[in-house]
């Protein structure tokens, strides 16, 4: 019977990389990857983070995207090199295509998910809700090859009354999302 490997302090659990053989922890406001098999530290990351609301490794697991409050930072961990984006908005979502090529960034909240160029680092499309009502994008996935977004939309209003939770589905065609459906 195989032992169990346990990753010692962990305040939160940030994503699991392709082919499921590192971890991304946060145990004291710093970002640490984790080998799974053998629980031992790979690296520690070499910036601090005030307050990381999500968090996504690229396809290839080179890159790892992470939205620190108001920022986005993109790790290139095995280089041990990393660059911060000043958003100006805080982010409830990453995710990349299944080329790694465009991260989409869901918003918490905010009017509208955007797309950055992960090469220019530029935001190459932006999708609304086709409504003035604000998004909150918690969680988000990339299928049939990139072609088609998903994204889950759980925005509480003003005066704290749940509204329906949004499935928001857009198919990269046109500058919104193609249909939602309240659940």
């Amino acid at each position: 019977m195989r032992k169990a490997a346990t990753i010692p302090s962990c305040s939160q659990m940030l994503d699991v990389a392709s082919g499921g053989k590192v971890v991304a922890v946060v145990p004291e406001k710093q970002m640490e990857l984790w080998d799974i098999a053998t629980a031992k530290k790979l690296k520690a990351a070499p910036f601090k983070c005030t307050r990381i609301d999500a968090a996504q490794f690229s396809p290839d697991s080179k890159l790892v995207a992470i939205s620190d409050h108001n920022e986005l930072v993109l790790w290139q961990w095995e280089e041990n090199t990393h660059e911060r984006i000043d958003l100006g908005r805080c982010l409830g979502s990453l995710t990349f295509s299944p080329d790694g090529k465009f991260l989409a960034e869901g918003p918490w909240p905010r009017d509208c998910i955007q797309i950055r160029h992960v090469e220019t680092r530029k935001v190459v499309q932006t999708l609304t809700n086709g409504t003035k009502r604000s998004m909150n994008v918690p969680r988000m996935a990339c299928t049939q090859g990139g072609r088609v977004s998903i994204a889950c939309d759980n925005i509480t209003s003003v005066e704290e009354v749940a509204v329906p939770h949004r499935l928001n589905i857009d198919l990269h065609t046109t500058g919104s999302l193609d249909s939602c459906a309240a659940v």
